[in-house]
């Protein structure tokens, strides 16, 4: 419906250009509209136009634990889902594992509706001084996305990486040999 009314296509048209896209497509061509009315400065007014890319970066946040949760598989213990990239990861200090409690996941289906609702008012041209949308665009986001500092790098200290570990049973028996002889 948003988009329909960004793009001024009609509803035909509309479904025809969009159907079958992934959300982040879809993002990206929401984002690419904004833009344009930005610039055309007709149609929706500037604080309509912030309230559409808040919008779209929370939907980025919840959009991206989701993604995590779907695609890694997860496992319910002690009260909340547990998710991990323990199968996929090249090294173990690349695995990243992500705690989603019950809690986070009802917050993140009432933003989900919060988001919706401001779409759908945003997109009904009868609506846009409603105080309902108002009150909506006001109210604080219940899902916070987790802080980025997972693996901290320390800057000026130079790194150092360690020798990987030989994978095949005859290099390793080398290396053995190599260290007996040695000694």
């Amino acid at each position: 419906m948003l988009v329909r009314k960004l793009s001024g296509l009609s509803d035909e048209k509309a479904r025809l250009l969009f159907s079958g896209m992934r959300l982040s497509d879809i993002v990206e061509r929401i984002r690419g509209l904004v833009h344009a009315e930005r610039i055309a400065k007709v149609g929706l007014p500037d604080e309509l136009l912030a309230d559409i890319e808040n919008c779209l970066d929370q939907l980025g946040h919840i959009s991206s634990r989701r993604h995590n949760l779907v695609h890694r598989g997860a496992t319910y213990f002690s009260g909340a889902l547990i998710s991990a990239n323990s199968m996929i990861a090249k090294t173990i200090t690349s695995i990243e594992t992500d705690i989603i409690e019950e809690k986070t996941l009802n917050d993140m289906q009432l933003d989900c509706g919060a988001i919706f609702l401001r779409f759908v008012y945003i997109a009904k041209d009868d609506s846009q001084d409603s105080e309902w949308l108002s009150a909506l665009r006001l109210r604080p986001w219940h899902y916070k996305p987790p802080s980025k500092s997972k693996n901290p790098k320390r800057q000026g200290e130079p790194v150092v990486r360690s020798q990987q570990p030989h994978t095949s049973r005859a290099s390793r028996r080398r290396e053995a040999m190599k260290k007996h002889r040695q000694s």
